[in-house]
């Protein structure tokens, strides 16, 4: 749902509908937040699951995501902000390296932000290297990384995910806190590659296929509350298996 858009807002870029591969990760990182959870009746719902979704597609002209294209849509949601209510602001993005770090467009930006009384949460990215890029280099952002509970409720069984780490421009460590990164119920774009690949991945499982293991198998236990609801539901990917499909985030 994007909130309050007027017809002048309206997002118009070139094939911004194409379900395509590069779309997924925003698709997945806004759905995990807010998700309603209409299709398992509410049982993968977000945490902010009645929060109102103001989506924004951060690309250059040729596609990437640079840290101008960052820059051009904090300052388009600053600008914004008062009409759409925008509260908070989540960065799943990174730019380029910049000398000297210090004073940067994009951590500019955030702060501007965060001055204006919006909260910015940003991703410290998956490489597992000691490098951090803008906006995860931002002082005032809330930077975040992960961490992998191994699909369990257990203390001991916690280990680091990937994560970037580093400083920020004003040399403050970073991540400021970690969270879950594996092992979450996510969306299927339809028509992707990664919705293809699942299909295929659940279609080998039915059939018992031996080089199906690891996280495919733990997916397996998570059906029964589905179907302890006696909800028949379709995942993103029209997979064909009834009840649910978890993908890993």
């Amino acid at each position: 749902m994007i909130l309050n858009l007027q017809s002048t807002l309206y997002p118009r870029w070139p094939d911004w509908v194409g379900a395509r591969d590069w779309q997924r990760h925003g698709t997945m990182t806004s759905t995990v937040a807010a998700v309603n959870g209409f299709l398992s009746h509410g049982l993968y719902s977000g945490l902010a699951h009645e929060a109102e979704l103001v989506l924004i597609q951060v690309r250059d002209s040729r596609g990437h995501i640079s840290s101008a294209s960052i820059h051009r849509a904090l300052e388009w949601i600053l600008k914004h902000s008062p009409e759409l209510r925008i509260r908070i602001v989540s960065l799943s993005v990174s730019g380029e390296p910049v000398s000297p770090l210090a004073g940067n467009a994009v951590d500019e930006a955030v702060s501007a932000l965060v001055e204006a009384g919006i909260s910015v949460v940003a991703a410290v990215g998956n490489d597992g290297q000691r490098n951090l890029l803008p906006p995860a280099t931002a002082p005032l952002a809330l930077t975040v990384g992960g961490i992998d509970d191994k699909n369990t409720f257990s203390d001991e069984e916690i280990a680091l995910w990937h994560s970037n780490y580093g400083t920020a421009s004003n040399d403050v460590p970073k991540p400021d806190l970690v969270a879950p990164s594996i092992w979450v119920a996510a969306p299927l774009l339809p028509n992707t590659s990664v919705a293809h690949e699942a299909k295929e991945l659940f279609v080998r499982r039915e059939h018992k296929d031996p080089n199906v293991h690891g996280p495919h198998r733990r997916i397996e236990a998570n059906h029964s509350p589905l179907s302890a609801r006696g909800g028949n539901q379709f995942c993103g990917a029209d997979c064909g298996q009834r009840n649910c499909l978890h993908a890993r985030s």
